[in-house]
């Protein structure tokens, strides 16, 4: 999976919670300052990403905190390479 490939699963996750947020997403977004997610509404939108990816993503666990969209993307593909 590519940057532009995990860049459209997380707007596709986002779609799931909020559509007005996932259409303006771009790689310099941060969830929580652009989405105002609360704990959740994070939990929610992990649970919906690893539905679209169809994979557990480790890295993000109870104690992540990054909701840059380029920190997404990053573990997306690190994930999909068999890199993380």
């Amino acid at each position: 999976m590519n940057e532009v490939e995990a860049l459209q699963a997380i707007k596709t996750a986002m779609m799931e919670i909020n559509e007005e947020v996932a259409e303006r997403l771009t790689i310099d977004s941060n969830l929580a300052a652009e989405a105002g997610l609360d704990s959740l509404a994070i939990a929610e939108f992990t649970f919906e990403l690893e539905n679209v990816l169809d994979t557990e993503l480790k890295e993000i666990d109870e104690h992540f905190n990054d909701l840059k969209v380029s920190t997404l993307v990053r573990i997306i593909v690190e994930d999909a390479s068999g890199t993380t």
